[in-house]
């Protein structure tokens, strides 16, 4: 019976070769999530860097309007409204660079939708 065993332990490598490849999957997916995550956090740290350098550099001007009697709230929203336009016009870039780069990788792809469903 030493060939039962043989064609038994042949028949099921397709199937650990496949629950192998599912393995890897879940792991490349799990380090592309964390390296999205951390591509994020520092984002969210050089806007807030950028953001405190541009307040920063307004320091003159922010005392000048206050010991002229503006509002503290609208001091606040000129400089949270300044600092806003440039997070915008980057985000209109990356998301029309995005839906470009889509549509280029989608090209790529051979019977297949890059759509999950």
């Amino acid at each position: 019976m030493p060939g039962v065993a043989a064609a038994g332990a042949v028949n099921s490598l397709p199937l650990a070769h496949a629950a192998m490849e599912v393995g890897m999957l879940s792991r490349r997916t799990a380090l592309f999530s964390l390296l999205g995550a951390l591509e994020l956090l520092l984002t969210l740290i050089g806007t807030g860097g950028v953001t405190a350098y541009a307040v920063a550099r307004r320091t003159q001007e922010i005392g000048v309007r206050m010991a002229f009697g503006a509002d503290p709230r609208s001091v606040v929203w000129t400089m949270m409204r300044d600092a806003t336009w440039p997070v915008a016009a980057g985000l209109a870039v990356g998301l029309g660079g995005a839906c470009f780069a889509s549509r280029l990788v989608a090209s790529f792809l051979f019977e297949t939708t890059p759509n999950v469903h």
